[in-house]
């Protein structure tokens, strides 16, 4: 970088922070909307980059060559002065509105003409492209204009929303350990774009923050953000408030880490977890009323249906004495778990009977699985495996039958 041209990117003794994610090498045009574009895009981490010439046309599109429909986009002018607009799936869909990356403001517009479409209830097309209207902030006649554009994928980016709670414990799931995460309030304004990251601040509990739309130097929040292995936890009220809707970009510590996101299922691991309501006991969807209470664990549904239990709290969902169960001789159970530690002794599943009881849990520090299965309540074994081994932070599919005793 040079010092003389670039200051505010090089000063003596200054430190600075780069967020830097690539897309698909050098411009190529793209000829799929009303007004050509070139586009250099990146499938794999959801993100491309977009400039084009606008016409000053109603209800144009613009190619951003990314093969699923466009979750956040950012818009800037670049031949003069105008604002950074912002569109959001989840915040600005089907409205017209925007917000403006520069500013503090909440979701703006729709007033006067419609910056994404004449008749302010823009959706973007399905995918590929994104929608312009006449307006100068993304469509003057001739002006030359930026898009960044992105979308969700798995194991790499997240772009979702939440609302808040100001409170500590505010959970959010990505499926992977963020490295960096950009969050918005946007049912108020007041609140700026602030980006938190794992360089800047290396503690476990995150609290030092820059804002997008400001030039002010890092700040210290008064509350702080977890990074946790599948997401991130609010510590408190920043960047969290209560009741109000926000919005978020993350992006992984690791963009080549799917471990936490089972392939192909998109984590609806066959557990019947779709049929629970979010309340009371989880219902037996095979109408035999083999219902589960549930103790302590949590239910998930950000990537798809999945209970969460934490070991030191005894979670367990638990079904009533059930002879159909306890006496069974010849049967199958089998789980998807995705094991967080190997340590204490977990039980995978348990079934206690006055003639038998069974039971399937890790053994070991290294991850291997015993099933056990007693033909009485005292100790008389009849099958005990530890050779098979689990891995620790991934899914594992853990199959368990016997047959005739």
């Amino acid at each position: 970088i040079d010092n003389a041209a670039y200051g505010d990117l090089n000063g003596l003794d200054d430190k600075y922070v780069a967020w830097c994610f690539k897309a698909g090498g050098a411009a190529v045009l793209n000829e799929e909307g009303s007004i050509d574009s070139q586009v250099s895009a990146n499938n794999d981490l959801g993100f491309s980059i977009a400039t084009y010439t606008g016409n000053n046309t109603a209800n144009q599109t613009v190619g951003n060559g990314l093969d699923s429909p466009v979750e956040l986009l950012i818009v800037k002018r670049t031949d003069t002065t105008g604002n950074w607009v912002v569109w959001n799936r989840d915040a600005t869909s089907g409205n017209g509105k925007y917000l403006y990356l520069d500013l503090t403001n909440g979701i703006s517009g729709p007033a006067g003409t419609g910056v994404w479409d004449s008749s302010n209830t823009t959706t973007m097309p399905t995918s590929g492209l994104f929608n312009v209207n006449t307006n100068a902030l993304v469509n003057a006649g001739s002006g030359t204009y930026v898009a960044y554009s992105f979308i969700s994928k798995r194991g790499v980016s997240k772009v979702g929303s939440y609302t808040g709670t100001g409170a500590a414990g505010n959970r959010i799931y990505t499926g992977f350990e963020p490295a960096f995460v950009m969050v918005k309030r946007t049912s108020t304004t007041g609140a700026g774009w602030y980006i938190v990251d794992n360089k800047r601040d290396t503690n476990t509990n995150k609290n030092k923050y820059l804002s997008a739309n400001s030039d002010a130097a890092e700040a210290t929040s008064g509350s702080s953000i977890t990074f946790n292995r599948d997401g991130f936890t609010f510590d408190g009220s920043s960047y969290n408030t209560s009741s109000e809707t926000h919005i978020y970009y993350a992006v992984a510590k690791n963009t080549n880490e799917t471990s936490l996101i089972a392939p192909g299922t998109n984590l609806k691991l066959g557990l019947d977890a779709g049929t629970y309501s979010g309340s009371g006991d989880w219902l037996d969807s095979s109408g035999n009323s083999n219902d589960g209470t549930i103790t302590g664990a949590t239910w998930e549904q950000e990537l798809g249906n999945f209970f969460e239990f934490n070991g030191a709290q005894n979670d367990k969902i638990s079904v009533a004495s059930s002879t159909a169960i306890q006496s069974a001789t010849s049967y199958s159970i089998e789980s998807w778990i995705n094991p967080t530690t190997f340590s204490g002794i977990p039980h995978l599943w348990s079934i206690f009977g006055s003639g038998n009881k069974s039971f399937c849990y890790i053994n070991d520090t290294n991850g291997n699985v015993n099933f056990t299965v007693y033909n009485d309540s005292s100790s008389n074994s009849l099958i005990t495996n530890s050779t098979v081994k689990l891995k620790l932070n991934k899914w594992n599919h853990v199959m368990c039958t016997v047959g005739n005793g």
